[in-house]
């Protein structure tokens, strides 16, 4: 098979396709040693966490815990149930002490992988109202963007699909 093309920056992302990943830590959770939880993720031979992380105090526990299962590769998912408002400092302010300590559970932000979350205007994630377009989200995401990258140095950041979600009233 083709290896895939190497990206302009020359820094590609250091998984593939057909490694196994499981969406994690949503609200606050982290896998209990000896859990069936983790006993699934080492059967299964899972590679790839991929971590939302609304509350502080669980990414050491997480990414210790999941290593130990086998788990080589984290996305961490910028996320937070905050009331906010459109202000991309807003957003930043409540996500990046979070994603300071996974960034240290990590052994440092370089390279860490960070989705957005891409429901932050859904009512449950903060905004409680819809996008206008996908040019003020872009925009958004831009400046939340240079915050995280100021914040956390060498840090790698996705850009999300986004969603209204089921949360916003009279939308979707």
């Amino acid at each position: 098979a083709p290896e895939p093309a190497t990206p302009p920056s020359g820094w590609g992302l250091p998984f593939i396709a057909t490694q196994r990943g499981v969406h994690a830590s949503a609200g606050g959770w982290s896998p209990t040693p000896g859990s069936v939880d983790l006993d699934l993720v080492r059967r299964n031979k899972v590679e790839i966490a991929f971590i939302v992380a609304y509350e502080a105090g669980q990414a050491q526990l997480a990414v210790d815990r999941f290593r130990s299962a086998g788990v080589k590769h984290f996305v961490i998912r910028a996320a937070t149930h905050a009331a906010i408002t459109h202000d991309a400092s807003d957003f930043a302010r409540h996500t990046v002490p979070v994603l300071k300590e996974y960034a240290v559970a990590l052994g440092g932000s370089e390279n860490m992988l960070i989705a957005v979350h891409n429901e932050p205007n859904a009512v449950g994630e903060g905004f409680g109202s819809a996008w206008e377009t996908g040019h003020e989200f872009g925009g958004w995401f831009a400046q939340v963007a240079a915050i995280y990258r100021a914040e956390l140095s060498g840090c790698k950041l996705g850009f999300p699909a986004l969603s209204p979600g089921g949360g916003v009233p009279a939308v979707r």
